[in-house]
């Protein structure tokens, strides 16, 4: 066979080296070492972030719960007639 005809029935014809070896067309180690790194300072920065914004809705649905808890001891307080007036428990008087 002649140089043009293996040329021709090659399907990577730039991927020959000039010793007719055929050269890799993968990444090399360096390229997925450097991927990994901006994968991981990526990461690095993100994760805190994401962390924050996580604990602010958890804080947020504990301030809801904690002011729906204090919403029903009220009514529960009010309709069993122990409901404290504003006024009368500052002055420190308890409802009885």
């Amino acid at each position: 066979m002649t140089a043009q005809r293996t040329r021709a029935m090659n399907k990577y014809p730039d991927a020959q080296t000039r010793k007719g070896q055929m050269r890799s067309r993968g990444f090399t180690l360096v390229e997925l070492m450097i991927v990994t790194a901006v994968i991981a300072i990526l990461a690095a920065i993100a994760y805190p972030s994401y962390m924050r914004y996580v604990l602010r809705a958890k804080r947020a649905d504990a301030k809801q719960q904690l002011l729906q808890a204090a919403q029903w001891t009220e009514r529960y307080l009010t309709a069993n007639g122990r409901g404290c007036v504003k006024t009368r428990c500052a002055a420190g008087h308890l409802g009885s």
